[in-house]
């Protein structure tokens, strides 16, 4: 643990745990006092609920192993933690620096390609890792003036690269926590990707998702006059900056 004056030295900081078993690093974080050290208490209640970094964490300590940490900056502000976090987990999600699987005890393997991270950074759906073309088209996008009632779905986490409308619908339909009174309001679902709308979904209907209290659409896409109207379209200005709920309503 740090001492008080380490941590008044240290003020904000950007960190990384890393498998000593093959000194590769398998979650990022930012911090500030000794938030870095919470991740090693790794105290599970449910093992079903069990997180990639929790079974990686258990899966070290179980070889009698420490985790080792690595601070990659200190001295900074939350905003400068915020951008370097980020920053560091896009550059190691393109290196793929990871490609080994982690053995443990649990039900499955865990491929340790990628980060444990749950969530990308901080602005990573805003101002993360893209390609030229969707940097021209965030910023360069026409704005999509929404007139009927809609449901915004951000699928940054789902979403790939060349998927098929089906695919993206697939992605889009399920399972979220969502008002039932405005769900039933919405004629339409837009899946957004950092900001632009890459499919249109008309809805039938929404019903309660299997083995969840979640909720999920049936429909397809929408028809041409209305997928037109705001594929490919910005909508930035209906999104909250830092808004970590996927769900926007619009006109519900």
């Amino acid at each position: 643990m740090f001492s008080d004056p380490i941590i008044e030295n240290l003020k904000y900081y950007v960190y990384i745990l890393v498998d000593p078993s093959n000194n590769k690093p398998f979650y990022i974080g930012k911090g500030i006092g000794n938030r870095v050290f919470s991740h090693l208490k790794n105290e599970i209640e449910d093992e079903s609920k069990i997180s990639l970094k929790q079974a990686l964490i258990k899966n070290i300590q179980d070889q009698g192993k420490d985790v080792e940490i690595y601070i990659v900056r200190h001295g900074l502000n939350e905003k400068e933690a915020f951008e370097i976090e980020a920053t560091l987990i896009d550059f190691i999600q393109l290196r793929n620096l990871t490609n080994e699987i982690v053995e443990h005890d649990y039900k499955e393997e865990i491929p340790a390609k990628n980060l444990a991270n749950i969530v990308l950074g901080h602005h990573a759906g805003e101002r993360g890792l893209m390609t030229l073309n969707e940097i021209l088209q965030l910023y360069g996008a026409e704005e999509a003036n929404i007139t009927d009632p809609v449901i915004i779905i951000n699928i940054n986490r789902k979403y790939k690269r060349g998927m098929s409308p089906n695919e993206i619908y697939e992605a889009t339909r399920a399972s979220w926590v969502i008002s039932k009174d405005r769900s039933q309001k919405a004629k339409f679902v837009l899946a957004s990707f950092r900001g632009i709308v890459k499919e249109v979904f008309y809805v039938n209907h929404w019903q309660q998702s299997k083995n969840s209290n979640r909720l999920e659409f049936e429909g397809g896409v929408a028809q041409l006059e209305i997928a037109e109207k705001y594929r490919n379209k910005a909508i930035t200005n209906y999104l909250k900056t830092g808004a970590q709920n996927p769900i926007r309503y619009v006109n519900c």
